[in-house]
């Protein structure tokens, strides 16, 4: 019975994993802020910190696919033109996490633990 209680569990880590590929391609190719010619204009790109992409992708890292739909997808409808941004943790990562806070754009220096969003 074993293999009954791990299949769904290894379909979502296997989902998971499909859409995290899909998901580095896109950064590789056509994101605004990962990809070499996204790079080149630095006023494109997410209003949010980490990415909506690398929010995703740490998402389905760390919750897998299911628990992952609902974070990612109110993300993705918060970021429009009228957001104001800002630091957007995914969830188990915290503000103090050094990797963060070595990979934080410029635009994002001043802003406090108040602008956080939950």
């Amino acid at each position: 019975m074993k293999w009954f209680i791990t299949l769904p569990e290894l379909l979502d880590k296997g989902m998971a994993r499909g859409v995290i590929l899909l998901i580095k391609l896109y950064q590789k190719t056509f994101s605004p802020d990962h990809s070499p010619t996204g790079k080149l204009n630095p006023t494109s790109g997410c209003r949010f910190f980490p990415t909506c992409s690398e929010y995703a992708r740490i998402t389905l890292e760390k919750r897998g696919f299911i628990l992952s739909l609902w974070k990612i997808f109110w993300r993705i409808v918060r970021c429009t033109p009228w957001s104001r941004g800002g630091i957007d943790l995914p969830p188990g990562v915290g503000v103090d996490d050094p990797v963060l806070q070595s990979t934080l754009p410029p635009k994002f220096l001043n802003i406090s633990h108040h602008h956080l969003h939950k």
